[in-house]
C-alpha cells in the first residue's frame, strides 16, 4: 500500500491545527469546485483529483491526523515512502521520530511493503541506480526495528530462499573427471553474483541463514573446481569466471582468506591470459597488413 500524503490537497492552507470544522469546511470548498467547474477533476497544487480522491483524502485525515502532519513535516521520510527516495536513510535524525513507539507503528503500515519492495528491486534488478542505493544502504546506521523484521522483507526473503534453492538444485550430483576440463553447467553462472552477497549482508539477523546457505554454495563450487589441485589452464574460460566470482561472495560474506588468495591468483591468471590473447590478435593483425600490401604490390607489377 503506497503512501499519499492527504497535506498535498491542503499545501498552502494552515494545516497545522486540525479541528473537524475546519476539515468539513475545506471538504465543502473542495467540492463546490466540481460543480463550478463543471468538470470531472479539478487541478490542486499542480495535481489532478476526482471526487473520490478529495473523499478519500478528508477520510484519511480521519485517521491521526496529527501523525500525517508529522510525517508530512519529515521530507526524507516522506519522500522515501511516496517516492523509494533513500535520503531518509542518510541520516539519523531522519528516523528520530521512531523513538515514539506508537507513531512508529502508525507509519509501519506504509514503510514496511515500501522497504520490502525496495530491497526487492535492488535485488533483481542490478543497474546504475540499484547499485547507488545499496552502497548507501551498505554505509547507513539504519536499522529496522525488532518487531518489524519478519514481515518488513516477506517478499526479499521469497526471493532469495527461491535463489538459493534453485542454485543448490543446480549444484546437485556434478562431478568432473580429473581428465577433463572443467565447465559448469550454464545454469550454475545465473546464480553467482556478488551483488546479491552484497544485499544479504545489508539485511538483518534473521537472514543469517541464507546468508549462511548462499556462502555454502558459493564455497561448494570452489571445492567441487579445485577437486585433484587442477591448474586453471584446466578450465573452460567462464567456469574460471564462474569460480573467480564465487570466490569474490565467499570473501564478501565471510572475508575467508583462502578465497581473497584465490580470487587474487585468478585474477592474476586471466590478466597474464589476456595480455597473451592481446599480444597474438596484434600479430595477427600486422601479417594481416602486411599480406595485404604484399598482394595489393603484387597487383600493380
Amino acid at each position: 500500500m503506497k503512501y499519499n500524503s492527504p497535506f498535498h490537497l491542503l499545501e498552502g492552507r494552515n494545516a497545522s491545527a486540525l479541528t473537524d470544522d475546519k476539515l468539513k469546511r475545506w471538504k465543502k470548498e473542495f467540492m463546490l469546485q466540481f460543480d463550478l467547474n463543471q468538470s470531472t477533476t479539478i487541478n490542486i497544487n499542480q495535481k489532478e483529483y476526482d471526487k473520490n480522491d478529495i473523499l478519500q483524502t478528508f477520510d484519511k485525515l480521519k485517521d491521526k491526523p496529527e501523525y500525517h502532519w508529522r510525517l508530512y513535516q519529515n521530507q526524507s521520510l516522506l519522500d522515501f515512502l511516496e517516492y523509494k527516495n533513500v535520503d531518509f536513510f542518510d541520516e539519523e535524525k531522519n528516523w528520530a521520530d521512531f523513538e515514539d513507539i506508537a507513531y512508529r507503528n502508525w507509519v509501519a503500515q506504509w514503510f514496511i511493503p515500501a522497504y520490502d519492495s525496495m530491497i526487492c528491486r535492488i535485488t533483481e534488478v542490478k543497474n546504475r541506480n540499484t547499485l547507488k542505493r545499496l552502497q548507501r544502504l551498505s554505509v547507513s546506521d539504519f536499522q529496522l526495528p525488532e518487531e518489524w523484521q519478519d514481515q518488513a522483507l516477506v517478499k526479499t526473503h521469497r526471493v532469495f530462499k527461491t535463489l538459493i534453492q534453485r542454485a543448490e538444485f543446480a549444484l546437485e550430483g556434478i562431478f568432473i573427471p580429473r581428465d577433463r576440463k572443467v565447465k559448469f553447467k550454464p545454469e550454475i553462472h545465473q546464480y553467482l553474483d556478488v551483488h546479491y552477497a552484497n544485499v544479504l549482508n545489508i539485511l538483518p539477523d534473521n537472514f543469517e541463514y541464507l546468508r549462511r546457505e548462499y556462502s555454502d554454495f558459493s564455497y561448494n563450487i570452489i571445492i567441487i573446481a579445485f577437486n585433484g589441485r587442477r591448474a586453471f589452464k584446466e578450465f573452460e574460460k567462464q567456469s574460471l569466471r564462474s569460480v573467480a566470482e564465487a570466490a569474490r561472495i565467499s570473501v564478501a560474506i565471510d572475508d575467508d582468506k583462502y578465497s581473497k588468495s584465490l580470487l587474487e591468483d585468478i585474477e592474476a591468471y586471466q590478466s597474464q591470459s589476456w595480455s597473451k590473447d592481446l599480444s597474438a590478435g596484434l600479430i595477427f593483425l600486422l601479417l594481416l597488413i602486411l599480406l595485404i600490401r604484399l598482394l595489393n604490390f603484387i597487383s600493380r607489377m
